[in-house]
């Protein structure tokens, strides 16, 4: 291939797929994945979750807000420091940076109440010390940010405060909740309803007492401020009641969740520190003494809408009622769901809505995003996908560098007849028209080759070596020197820098800046640097930094900033230097830092 073809092939390849390219382009598309993976698709994820408003009896009054989150389960501030292993630390605030983006988005929706249904904390029933239960709070507190105009109320959960522990223990772990997030059992009214708030796990524990000594519930003496005592001392009067419990209602382990579920139903089942439902004594004591319209629990991590059917006293069918109970899904990532969620609830006002024959209240679940499928399903493939492009690109970029570097001959070229065709640096002599039999005579001692020209820096290395005998070192009789000639350069026969590795390393910047053209926009014109020249391990070495030039404000700067994204002159030869498997390394590198640099942005703009 001549050098003409190579130039054509070269220039050629410039409408190809260049490393520039292809590297910001990734760099673009990872950009545009980590934007949508980590705070696009939690909007998407909820933008058909609205507030049931539409449900309610139209009304002056704008209808009370009132946002339910169960099972957050906040880990405990000291698990990301003791984590041994890098994997460990890195779940953990993955884990905890989810929870925030997770709040974040829902904050969005401004409710005018909260209520968290228990197992705020994930291991809150293993801290001993008041100062660190207090540190832990501080640690929720900092995730769940809120406006002091936003009321908020806690439900315990088996996590927050143990469940089946000895009494000493669970006395100092339920004294540190009460100093933190206040009341076990309370009520509140809000919107003319009363929301009734139960402590669930202290309810299984009496429940223990009261089947082991086998009294009833209307003839047990219930434990001082205990769950029982609560439950019997509200008054039911016209206003509707809500319960919020953290451990849900029994019910028949066939029994269907809805189609908003993801697996599975609500079945019975108790272990150390936890239980999965109440006993049907519990619930038929429950549901009798309070009445409510509704009942929200929390536990199972899933989402599920069942309904209670309440006989009446006189246990006719058509005084039957139905008790409605929603299972919130678990607000933070967990092994047993795919989507976290959340549960709105929209009230008006019960006298309004009777006369109307509407509801009084009206909920709807909110799904967020399955963030370890993003990790898992989005993020691994798409990192390996790129690992391969950019080994397919190193490769097909290596071969077809190999197809414009020319072959080294080591042949005596056939001198052109035209001198104003000529190679640069060329003699030409008057007897190249003789036979070569009388041009070179022979010699026993074998050939030998050497370059009839001076060196020349900008020279080519290629030039195809003349013939001359080895046993004679002066002027050669049929070669004399006054006949070689040097032929002036033509401009499309120079020779650039990149076809040779060696000669790459042989200019110097001032060389380079010397060349410089007369566009406005020039990789190679001269630039203000800073160098820096020392002596290490013996020889002489130079750090030489560059100011970037950024394109001129013209029509010739805006097309001379597309050499960005063309290859350099020297691309190819650094990409033989440092191998194929150091090119592909340094690809992947140029790629991932930007892209960790902003994620690592909008986590901590979301953090």
């Amino acid at each position: 291939m001549g050098l003409k073809e190579r130039r054509r092939l070269r220039s050629s390849t410039h409408l190809r797929l260049t490393r520039p390219v292809l590297v910001n382009g990734l760099r673009l598309f990872w950009a545009i994945v980590i934007f949508w993976g980590d705070f696009g698709v939690y909007f998407w994820s909820l933008a058909s979750c609205r507030w049931p408003d539409s449900s309610l009896a139209r009304s002056k009054e704008r209808p009370t807000h009132v946002m339910i989150i169960s099972d957050p389960q906040v880990r405990h501030p000291s698990i990301f420091y003791e984590e041994t292993a890098w994997l460990g630390s890195l779940r953990q605030l993955i884990f905890d940076l989810n929870l925030k983006k997770n709040w974040n988005v829902a904050a969005h929706f401004k409710p005018d109440v909260v209520i968290f249904l228990g197992d705020m904390l994930a291991s809150g029933k293993h801290v001993r010390s008041e100062n660190e239960y207090k540190q832990y709070f501080d640690k929720f507190r900092s995730v769940f940010s809120l406006h002091n105009s936003i009321v908020v109320h806690y439900v315990p959960g088996n996590n927050d405060v143990g469940m089946g522990v000895s009494r000493a223990l669970s006395k100092k772990v339920r004294q540190n909740y009460f100093m933190t997030f206040g009341p076990f059992n309370h009520q509140a009214t809000i919107r003319s309803h009363q929301f009734l708030f139960l402590d669930a796990p202290g309810l299984v524990d009496e429940d223990y007492q009261r089947s082991a000594e086998g009294i009833p519930y209307d003839r047990w003496d219930p434990v001082p401020e205990g769950p029982l005592e609560f439950v019997k001392s509200i008054v039911i009067d016209s206003s509707p009641v809500v319960l919020f419990t953290h451990i849900p209602l029994a019910r028949p382990d066939s029994a269907s969740c809805g189609p908003l579920r993801e697996k599975g139903s609500i079945r019975r089942g108790a272990g150390h520190g936890y239980q999965n439902t109440f006993g049907k004594q519990t619930t038929s004591f429950l549901l009798k003494t309070l009445q409510p319209i509704v009942v929200y629990s929390g536990d199972n991590r899933d989402y599920c809408d069942y309904k209670h059917i309440l006989p009446s006293p006189d246990r006719e069918a058509q005084h039957k009622k139905d008790v409605r109970e929603v299972t919130v899904k678990s607000f933070s990532m967990a092994r047993h769901i795919e989507y976290p969620g959340f549960q709105l609830l929209s009230l008006s006002d019960p006298s309004v809505a009777l006369s109307k024959n509407k509801p009084s209240y009206a909920d709807a679940s909110c799904t967020l995003p399955h963030q370890n499928g993003i990790y898992s399903h989005i993020y691994l493939p798409l990192i390996i996908l790129t690992f391969i492009g950019l080994v397919f690109f190193n490769l097909a970029r290596q071969r077809r560098m190999k197809l414009l570097l020319p072959p080294i001959s080591i042949s005596a070229r056939a001198l052109p007849t035209s001198p104003s065709l000529s190679s640069a640096w060329v003699p030409i002599s008057p007897t190249g028209s003789l036979p070569s039999a009388l041009r070179t005579p022979s010699s026993s001692a074998g050939q030998t080759f050497r370059a009839a020209s001076h060196p020349d820096p900008q020279g080519t290395p290629l030039n195809s070596p003349l013939y001359y005998p080895q046993d004679r070192e002066e002027e050669d009789l049929m070669f004399p020197v006054q006949y070689a000639t040097r032929d002036t350069r033509l401009m499309h026969d120079e020779w650039a820098p990149e076809h040779s590795v060696a000669t790459a390393d042989y200019h110097t910047s001032s060389e380079l800046e010397s060349s410089s053209s007369s566009e406005p926009f020039s990789l190679h014109a001269p630039r203000r640097s800073w160098s820096w020249t020392f002596v290490l391990f013996g020889r002489r070495r130079r750090i030489t930094i560059r100011t970037m030039r950024l394109p001129t404000l013209s029509w010739g700067g805006f097309c001379g900033s597309f050499a960005l994204l063309v290859e350099g002159r020297n691309s190819d030869a650094f990409l033989l230097r440092r191998g194929i498997l150091q090119s592909i390394f340094v690809d992947a590198i140029s790629i991932i830092w930007p892209s960790l640099l902003f994620w690592t942005l909008i986590s901590w703009w979301t953090f």
